[in-house]
């Protein structure tokens, strides 16, 4: 049973079906979005009864904020390593404990501290709540609404939070206001209990803690967090944000280096430049800077600059709210209608739109406010869903949590960037104190002035990342489909393949997993392989018909790991098989099995085997790529999942015989080999591209594995695998199913 299923032991079929799961999980992020905006209210009170400074009571919502921020990146790394459950549920422990203590405080220094132990259980709770959301379902609508009624919780949270700690300050003491948190912790440990299977070790990797690296990533994101407040504070004329800054700059190099040159680094800096990871950071960055920057300068003016009073100003705030909660019942639709790619940006470029308009025209009445804020809760509601979601849908599976917390950590940063920007502007442009009660007609241009510019500013960064996530997402499928073939091959492959040094087991590189979810196979499902003689691998000689090679491990090893879903697995490969031949044989060898997943490793014997037959001659890349679409088309159209094997000719030295005539081949043979090769492996991309089909990338997988072994390792005739390099492309193939 793996963690992400419920404990009867099947993975939900719907929202109902995990609604104990579903409870505990919304409980975790309600507290989230509902504790800082509840307790600003509080907050003159406090100060009243707690005797605190100015600078005490920044502290009770910053200790929080920093402490949060800071420890998420390093308690996503150890809740992939020692379970995301298990570290979700001390988190809870960990918050229900320091909420009780709230009862005993009796000084500012020591709110902090509970402010602070609050803010280490969220970072040990928040990240893994939407890996744990991700991975209760296996396919991305479930996904989809269920982070949507996540997020809406929240959401109704975040909205309520200023009016419920008014009503409660009427009537009860302030301290209840954290005691509130309580029930919530203990609601989200049941739900989370009772609803969510143990962790699977399987989905885990036990790669030891980069200390170092946590060390330096925290001391990174904490003064990234301090910085913008200390410009906001002390402007851009003091030293101390500028030392900050520095600071900042010097631990984020370090950690850098660190994690390029540590043998199990906390983050796989690869990771990043997965396209679906690097897009939805993006557009994650952009709305977080959009919106803080725009409800920093809404408030600003509503307040300010047209005298409104806090309640009505509040009242102004309503589009937002609105289209907050309510838009929850859009998402899904508009996903299912454009995808989840296409939803992202649009809705990301919505967020970037509404904050140009407010720009240029919010200084022109209340219907331009209310039109940006409307467009800007309209894209942050779709893409605080889909953006994050496709971070976690483009990593391998033992990464979610850290995945998870990137996006949180980006939105925190760069929340604090917006408005950091948006108050050195101000404090730049506005002289005077602004908030003074009535401001001359000088200062009110100043402040006009300050806002349009602020404003046209996060718009052009807000803009510039969301086309760089559009780019990063479209090259998804073009990094599958046309990575050069002599391109530089990522490094350090045994970290890839298995996270240890030979002969550990490999897997497949991270990069394989970027572009599409995996493929679920469910019990009755039929699996087909065919190929040539690497899949045939004397087949019929075998009393299952799956032959001595890979499709043998692989149907073995699904065996051993899912008992529950038996499948139905074939062979028909074929040795010495063109493409060309595939589709002599195809309708009765595939189409007639009526597959649910086939899996094809062709091409080799379309390369150079003109120079082992003397009758023979070079197979036009054209035509091998026409006869390899003809094989695709009807299996498309069918439904059938697909999985493609690049063919692959490892660079062994000497002379060895090929084919049934035991040619002898060299170097020469092997360069013209190579230089044929090549263009048929772009095909094969290509066409995995244009069919939503699985890349298995094996060419550049064996080029990265034989850096470190050499090449006879995985195939001693530079084609034909080893038992190692068979056990290397069923373990690869393993990691494109669930």
């Amino acid at each position: 049973m793996s963690f992400e299923q419920g404990l009867s032991g099947h993975t939900p079929r719907s929202l109902r079906e995990a609604w104990v799961a579903l409870a505990g999980l919304s409980a975790v992020f309600l507290f989230e979005m509902l504790d800082n905006s509840i307790l600003n209210v509080a907050l003159p009170v406090i100060g009243r009864e707690l005797h605190a400074s100015t600078t005490a009571l920044q502290w009770v919502t910053g200790a929080y904020a920093v402490v949060f921020g800071g420890l998420m990146l390093a308690f996503g790394a150890i809740a992939d390593r020692f379970g995301r459950r298990r570290i979700m549920l001390i988190g809870l422990v960990l918050l229900g404990v320091a909420s009780l203590a709230t009862a005993v405080v009796t000084t500012a220094e020591q709110l902090i501290a509970v402010r602070a132990t609050m803010g280490v259980a969220a970072a040990m709770t928040t990240p893994g709540s939407m890996a744990l959301a991700f991975r209760l379902f296996d396919e991305d609508g479930p996904r989809v609404r269920a982070l949507t009624l996540i997020s809406t919780v929240g959401l109704v949270g975040l909205a309520i939070g200023p009016t419920t700690g008014g009503l409660v300050l009427a009537i009860a003491p302030w301290q209840v206001l954290l005691l509130m948190n309580v029930p919530i912790a203990a609601l989200a440990f049941l739900g989370m209990r009772s609803g969510i299977a143990a962790d699977d070790p399987a989905g885990l990797h036990r790669d030891p803690l980069d200390v170092p690296g946590m060390l330096l990533g925290t001391a990174t994101i904490v003064l990234a967090l301090l910085t913008p407040t200390l410009f906001v504070d002390q402007g851009a004329g003091s030293w101390a944000p500028w030392a900050a800054t520095a600071a900042a700059a010097v631990t984020a190099i370090g950690f850098v280096l660190r994690e390029r040159l540590a043998r199990h680094p906390l983050l796989d800096l690869k990771l990043l430049a997965l396209p679906l990871v690097s897009s939805g950071l993006a557009y994650k960055a952009a709305t977080g800077l959009a919106t803080a920057g725009l409800g920093y300068m809404v408030t600003l003016q509503l307040q300010l600059d047209w005298g409104w009073t806090p309640a009505l100003a509040a009242v102004g705030m309503l589009p937002q709210v609105v289209v907050l909660i309510a838009g929850s019942a859009f998402v899904d639709p508009f996903v299912r209608r454009v995808g989840l790619d296409r939803a992202a940006w649009i809705s990301a470029a919505a967020v970037v739109s509404g904050l140009a308009v407010y720009g240029l025209l919010g200084r022109s009445g209340y219907l331009w406010v209310a039109t940006a804020l409307v467009l800007v809760a309209a894209g942050m509601r779709v893409v605080g869903v889909v953006a994050g979601l496709n971070v976690v849908r483009g990593l391998p599976e033992n990464r979610t949590t850290i995945g998870t917390a990137l996006v949180d950590t980006a939105t925190e940063i760069t929340s604090g960037t917006g408005i950091a920007v948006t108050g050195t502007i101000l404090a730049t442009l506005f002289t005077g104190d602004i908030t003074t009660t009535h401001w001359s007609p000088r200062q009110t241009g100043e402040f006009h002035q300050a806002v349009t510019i602020a404003g046209l500013t996060l718009t052009v960064v807000a803009a510039a990342l969301v086309c760089w996530g559009i780019a990063r997402t479209r090259g998804a499928a073009r990094d599958q489909a046309a990575t050069p073939i002599d391109d530089t091959v990522p490094q350090d492959a045994w970290h890839l393949l298995a996270g240890e040094g030979p002969p550990a087991t490999p897997r497949t590189p991270n990069r394989f997993q970027g572009a599409h979810m995996t493929i679920t196979l469910r019990p009755g499902s039929t699996v087909v392989f065919t190929g040539d003689s690497i899949t045939d691998c004397r087949r019929l000689e075998s009393e299952d018909g799956l032959g001595s090679g890979y499709p043998l491990r692989i149907a073995g090893e699904w065996g051993l790991r899912h008992p529950d879903r038996p499948v139905t697995w074939l062979n028909t490969g074929i040795g010495g098989d063109k493409v060309m031949d595939l589709e002599a044989r195809w309708q009765a060898d595939v189409l007639d099995a009526h597959p649910d997943v086939v899996s094809i490793l062709a091409g080799v014997n379309d390369m150079g085997w003109h120079t082992l037959d003397p009758k023979g001659y070079v197979i036009p890349v054209e035509e091998f790529g026409a006869a390899y679409d003809r094989l695709l088309a009807p299996l498309a159209e069918a439904g059938t999942e697909l999985i493609l094997i690049e063919p692959f000719l490892l660079p062994i030295h000497g002379v060895v015989q090929a084919g049934v005539a035991r040619a002898l081949i060299g170097e020469a043979e092997r360069k013209e080999w190579r230089a044929d090769l090549n263009p048929k492996i772009q095909a094969v991309r290509e066409l995995a591209a244009k069919y939503g089909a699985h890349l298995l990338p094996a060419d550049s997988m064996f080029a990265e594995l034989a850096a470190t072994t050499g090449p006879e390792y995985w195939a001693e005739d530079g084609v034909h695998p080893t038992p190692a390099g068979h056990a290397a492309l069923a373990a690869a193939w393993l990691r494109l199913v669930t």
